[in-house]
């Protein structure tokens, strides 16, 4: 089922692997809450050249009291180059209208597997950003290409 998804994955893919985030100390709250998943969650993550070390999650930005928070949930294929996936993790941007509201996906839940990441939840941390008056679209960058494997 997200096998497929994952496969589909395509901006994470750039050649050598790109990235989605980790940083414990992001900009924003400290606390964090969790929710369940929906329809609105959307697929990312680091795909490696060979498929080895690769990391996926699905990740929402929500409104909580005039707030956006980002919510996530993840999980590695296998634990080979856990510290270069790690450190792609952590150059992950997410943007509103090309601001960055929030780097890093150090506060996803992980999980050991997809079936269990389908039955999670996501944990959710404030981004510090109040939520934009009308439509607005976020939009996950990596910001580094090259790691040391």
């Amino acid at each position: 089922m997200i096998s497929g998804f994952i496969k589909a994955v395509g901006l994470a893919a750039l050649a050598f692997g790109i990235s989605a985030c980790e940083d414990p100390g992001a900009a924003g709250g400290k606390a964090t809450f969790s929710v369940p998943l929906t329809q609105d969650f959307e697929g990312f993550g680091v795909r490696w050249f060979d498929d080895r070390g690769n990391f996926f999650y699905l990740w929402d930005v929500i409104d909580r009291d005039g707030e956006l928070h980002l919510c996530g949930v993840g999980f590695y294929e296998d634990s080979q180059r856990r510290g270069a996936t790690n450190e792609a993790l952590r150059s992950h941007s997410f943007r509103i209208a090309g601001r960055e509201i929030y780097r890093g996906t150090g506060h996803f839940k992980k999980v050991a597997n997809e079936e269990e990441l389908v039955r999670s939840q996501a944990t959710c941390r404030g981004t510090g950003v109040p939520t934009p008056t009308g439509p607005y679209t976020v939009q996950v960058l990596a910001t580094k290409s090259q790691f040391q494997t």
